[in-house]
């Protein structure tokens, strides 16, 4: 997974290698050799009005239309306007506060979608309802 944000060292990221996920953060804009590397983009600490070109250049460049791109958005954020960013090519998007867990389910799920890759994803374990 390539964990896009503002800073390395991301609490979420390193969340997200303790549950067995591989990790790589990067900071800025990268050439198309890195991003192709990758089946996951997780877009962190990003401006949301600048989200529906990033995922639209994502998803014309060759080879990249099977990749999953989330991003990780403002709790606030209306979802008249997280309808707007999966309609420019988002397969998820998540609020700041939403447990990594969570992301960590939905990539999973996502991946388990798209079999070419060929992912193993770590087994999550489940916890009984309180």
């Amino acid at each position: 997974m390539l964990f896009i944000g503002k800073r390395c060292g991301d609490p979420q990221a390193n969340e997200l290698r303790a549950l067995g996920f591989s990790v790589t953060e990067r900071n800025g804009p990268l050439d198309d050799a890195v991003l192709l590397q990758f089946p996951v983009v997780l877009i962190a600490s990003t401006a949301v009005t600048a989200l529906p070109m990033i995922t639209t250049r994502l998803r014309g460049k060759p080879g990249f239309a099977r990749r999953v791109i989330a991003a990780r958005v403002p709790d606030d954020t209306t979802p008249a306007l997280i309808r707007a960013l999966r309609l420019c090519g988002l397969d998820e998007v998540f609020g700041q506060s939403t447990p990594t867990r969570a992301i960590a389910a939905r990539i999973a799920a996502r991946l388990e979608q798209r079999p070419e890759w060929n992912c193993e994803y770590p087994e999550i374990p489940r916890t009984p309802a309180a």
